[in-house]
C-alpha cells in the first residue's frame, strides 16, 4: 500500500514536471525541432521534421502545419537539406554537437545545439545570433584596421629606432581602445538580462560602465523625462547625486533639445538663465566645475525621453576623442532598447497582459476542460458591457475581470477540477473557495486589485443563494452580474469532465429560465438582445483596450473567427498604415467605401482620402495617435470621385509583443 502511494506521488510529480517542461517548450525564445533521418540504401539522404515549438515556426516564418511532416530539403528549398552530415553523425553516434552557421536564404546566423534522444533521431535548438555576429564582425574589422596600423608603426620602428618610444605609447593606446570595445561587447551581450532591472538600477550601471570605458570622463549624469516633460536626474557620478535627484528641470530649459547627435560644450547641459533662482542655486551647488561636457539625447519613436551626459573635470588636460563620441551614441542606443522593453506608452498594461496570459495558459493546462474559457468569458462579458452602454473604463475592467475570473482555481487540486464523477461535499466546498483565492491573488497586484471584488462575487446569485457571501440583487457588483452570465454561457457550451456541451438553443433557454433566480434580469435581457440581433459574430474594435485585441481571438459566443476573416468580411472600412501613415493594407469594404482599387492605394499616404480642408485636422489626429492617444471621432472624408461622405473614425497603434509600434489600425464607419 505504501509502494502504491509512492508510485502515485511519483506519477503526479512526473505529470507536473511534464507540464512545466511543456510550458517551457512552448514559451522559450529558442527554436526547437525534433527530426528523424530519412535513409536510402542505408545512407541518410534527408531528414523529416517530427515536432517543433512556436519559436521555431516564428523564426522560419512558416506555420506549424507547414513544418511538421516536411523534409529538410523542402523547408530549406534545396536539393540537399542543410547540415545533413553533422545531423546524421549526432543521430547515429549520440554525441551532442554545438556550432554556429550562416543560413544564406534567411540571411541570418544561428547558434545550433544538436543532440540525439534515440538513434536515427536528433533535436536541434537554435538561437538567432545575427546581431551578435554583426557586432563581432564590426569589432573584428575595427581591430584588424587597428592591427594594420600597429603593424605599419612597427615597420617604421625598424627603420627609425628613435620613434620606438612613440610607437610603444601608440601600442598602449591601441590596447586600451581594444579593451573599451571588449567592455562594450560585454555590456551589449548582457542587455537582455539587464531589462529585468528597474530604471535607476539599469542607468546607474550604464553610467558607471560609461565612465569606465571612456577614460577622459571624470563625471556623468543621466536624466529621464517624465510625462509632465520634466527632466529628472536619475543618477550621477562625481557630482552631488542626492541634491541633483531633488531637482526637476522642464525640458525647455535643456540645451540642444532636438538634436540626435553628440553635443559638446564647455557649459552644463541646462540653460541656467531660464531657471528659477532657487533651482539655479541648487544645481550650481550640486554640480562640480567642469572643463568640457558631451551629451546625447535618448529617443524612442522620434520622442526625446532622456539624456546621457559625460563631463571632464576643471583643470584636466584630457579631451573627448572621436571614438568616445561614437561610444556615447552606442550608449544612447542601448538606453533606447531598454525603454523599448520597460517604458513605452502602455507598458504596464502590456506586461500585465502577457503575465496574465501566461498564468491563464498554465491554468488551462492544469484544468483540461477549460481551454479558452477565460478568454471567451472576457470577450462575451465585454460585448454585454458595451451593449449596456457602460463607460469604456467599466468595459475594460469587465474584460480584465473575465480574463482572470477563475485564477483562484490554480489553488484547487487538479484531481478535483478534472474529476469525472460526482464531487463530495468536501470537494465541492473546496471548489467554492476559488473566487476567494482569486480575490486574494489579485489584491496583491497594484494593476489588478481594483477588479478583485468582481472576481470574488462572480458566483453570487440574484436570489442570494450563491457564494461566497450570499449577496443578492444589486448588492452584487454590476461587473460580477455580467461575468455570471458570460461564465455560465461559455461553460454550458463547453465540454466538462462530468457532461457533454449543451446545444446553443438549450443554453439560451437555460439563461432565460434562470433570469431573476440565478442571473440579473437586466444583464439577461441585454444578453438575449445581443443573441436576437446576431451581434455576437465579432468583437468590434474599441470594446476593450486596443492593445489587447489587435492579435487576440474573437469569440462568437459559440465559435471563433480568425482575425484575417474578420478583416476581409467586416462591414467597416479597415486600413493598416505604416509608421509614416502610408497605406500597407486595406479590406474590401474600405475600397468599396472610397471607390479605389487596391493598386491605387498601397504606398500612398492616408491623406489620399482626406479633403484638403481636413488636412490640419488629420495632422492633429496623427500627432495624438503617435503619443498613444486613441482616436474616436466623426468627420468627413473624400471618395475617389470627389464625393464627400460623413464617417466615424477609430484609430490606434499596432504593436509587437515587445511593445514596439509597427504601424496604425484605422476603422471607418459610414454615417448618414
Amino acid at each position: 500500500m505504501k509502494n502504491s502511494k509512492t508510485q502515485d506521488n511519483s506519477s503526479k510529480l512526473d505529470d507536473n514536471l511534464n507540464k512545466r517542461f511543456k510550458a517551457i517548450y512552448n514559451n522559450i525564445k529558442q527554436g526547437i525541432a525534433l527530426h528523424e533521418l530519412v535513409y536510402k540504401d542505408d545512407e541518410a539522404v534527408d531528414y523529416k521534421i517530427i515536432d517543433v515549438n512556436p519559436a521555431y515556426v516564428n523564426i522560419l516564418g512558416i506555420t506549424f502545419e507547414e513544418a511538421v511532416g516536411a523534409l529538410g530539403s523542402e523547408i530549406y528549398e534545396g536539393e540537399n537539406p542543410p547540415l545533413l552530415d553533422k545531423y546524421a553523425e549526432v543521430a547515429e553516434t549520440g554525441d551532442a554537437l554545438e556550432f554556429e552557421k550562416f543560413f544564406e536564404p534567411m540571411g541570418k546566423y544561428f547558434n545550433i545545439t544538436v543532440s540525439s534522444p534515440e538513434k536515427g533521431r536528433f533535436i536541434t535548438l537554435f538561437s538567432d545570433i545575427t546581431k551578435r555576429k554583426k557586432r563581432e564582425k564590426k569589432i573584428k574589422d575595427q581591430k584588424e584596421a587597428l592591427y594594420a596600423t600597429n603593424e605599419q608603426l612597427r615597420a617604421y620602428n625598424q627603420e627609425i629606432t628613435a620613434m620606438n618610444e612613440e610607437l610603444e605609447q601608440s601600442f598602449d593606446e591601441l590596447s586600451k581602445l581594444n579593451q573599451r570595445f571588449v567592455d562594450m561587447i560585454e555590456l551589449v551581450a548582457n542587455m537582455e538580462d539587464k531589462t529585468l532591472l528597474n530604471e535607476r538600477e539599469f542607468f546607474s550601471e550604464l553610467l558607471d560602465r560609461a565612465i569606465e570605458i571612456v577614460p577622459e570622463a571624470d563625471y556623468g549624469k543621466i536624466c529621464i523625462i517624465d510625462e509632465e516633460e520634466n527632466c529628472n536626474i536619475l543618477y550621477s557620478v562625481g557630482h552631488n547625486d542626492k541634491l541633483l535627484r531633488q531637482v526637476k528641470i522642464n525640458i525647455e530649459k535643456l540645451i540642444n533639445l532636438e538634436s540626435k547627435n553628440v553635443y559638446e560644450t564647455e557649459n552644463y547641459f541646462v540653460d541656467f538663465s531660464k531657471l528659477s533662482s532657487e533651482k539655479e542655486k541648487t544645481l550650481k551647488k550640486a554640480l562640480k566645475p567642469i572643463k568640457d561636457s558631451i551629451s546625447i539625447n535618448i529617443f524612442t519613436d522620434e520622442k526625446i525621453i532622456g539624456r546621457i551626459v559625460l563631463d571632464i573635470k576643471e583643470g584636466s588636460e584630457e579631451e573627448f576623442s572621436t571614438i568616445t563620441k561614437k561610444i556615447l551614441k552606442s550608449f544612447a542606443s542601448l538606453s533606447s532598447s531598454f525603454f523599448a522593453f520597460k517604458r513605452f506608452n502602455s507598458l504596464k498594461t502590456n506586461f500585465t497582459r502577457e503575465l496574465i496570459t501566461s498564468i491563464i495558459n498554465i491554468m488551462e493546462m492544469y484544468d483540461i476542460y477549460t481551454k479558452g474559457h477565460s478568454e471567451n468569458v472576457a470577450n462575451v462579458a465585454s460585448i454585454i458591457a458595451k451593449e449596456m452602454n457602460l463607460p469604456k473604463k467599466i468595459i475594460k475592467d469587465t474584460y480584465w475581470a473575465g480574463l482572470v475570473h477563475d485564477i483562484g482555481k490554480l489553488l484547487i487540486p487538479v484531481e478535483i477540477l478534472n474529476k469525472k464523477t460526482k464531487l463530495t461535499d468536501e470537494e465541492y466546498e473546496l471548489i467554492q473557495k476559488h473566487p476567494v483565492y482569486g480575490k486574494k491573488a489579485l489584491t496583491g497586484s497594484e494593476a489588478l486589485e481594483h477588479i478583485a471584488k468582481y472576481v470574488l462575487h462572480h458566483h453570487e446569485r440574484w436570489d442570494g443563494k450563491g457564494y461566497p457571501d450570499a449577496l443578492k440583487n444589486n448588492e452584487i457588483p454590476l461587473i460580477s452580474q455580467i461575468l455570471s452570465v458570460a461564465d455560465a454561457w461559455d461553460a454550458m457550451l463547453s465540454k466538462r469532465a462530468y457532461r457533454k456541451p449543451l446545444k446553443r438553443e438549450e443554453a439560451i433557454q437555460e439563461i432565460r429560465n434562470n433570469k431573476t433566480s440565478q442571473f440579473s434580469p437586466r444583464v439577461v435581457e441585454t444578453f438575449l438582445e445581443i443573441i436576437e440581433k446576431g451581434e455576437t459574430k465579432n468583437l468590434r474594435a474599441g470594446v476593450v483596450d486596443n492593445n489587447l485585441i489587435v492579435e487576440e481571438k474573437t469569440d462568437n459566443l459559440d465559435r471563433n473567427l480568425s482575425y484575417e476573416k474578420l478583416f476581409k468580411e467586416s462591414k467597416e472600412g479597415i486600413v493598416i498604415v505604416d509608421g509614416n501613415f502610408k497605406i500597407i493594407k486595406t479590406n474590401n469594404y474600405f475600397k468599396k467605401m472610397f471607390g479605389f482599387k487596391q493598386s491605387e492605394l498601397i504606398g500612398l499616404h492616408i491623406k489620399k482620402v482626406v479633403p484638403k480642408n481636413k488636412y490640419s485636422e488629420t495632422d492633429v489626429f496623427i500627432k495624438k495617435i503617435k503619443k498613444g492617444i486613441e482616436i474616436d471621432t466623426e468627420t468627413h472624408r473624400k471618395k475617389k470621385n470627389g464625393e464627400f461622405i460623413k464617417v466615424s473614425i477609430q484609430a490606434f497603434p499596432l504593436r509587437t509583443k515587445d511593445d514596439s509600434i509597427i504601424g496604425y489600425y484605422i476603422i471607418y464607419r459610414r454615417r448618414y
